[in-house]
């Protein structure tokens, strides 16, 4: 799955493990100035596509499970 923040200026890819697999930061946001900014966007991006992932994931369980409740699964 794929999350952006910051009006697509951090985009992250998560996979269903729960693992990113891929940032892209613009290149103007590289800057001297903008750097706290980034790695807060960064920060928010890797959350973001977490939850999206764990999303993800929870509507497979669901799916599979047929809406069933079963101990020891997520």
């Amino acid at each position: 799955v794929e999350a952006s923040v910051g009006n697509d200026q951090v985009k992250v890819v998560a996979n269903g493990g729960l693992e990113v697999v891929k940032v892209t930061i613009a290149p103007e946001l590289l800057t001297s100035e903008s750097l706290e900014m980034a790695q807060d966007l960064v920060v928010a991006g890797v959350n973001a596509a977490l939850k999206k992932a764990q999303e993800m994931v929870d509507a497979e369980v669901e799916k599979v499970t047929k809406g069933i409740k079963m101990p020891g699964v997520l």
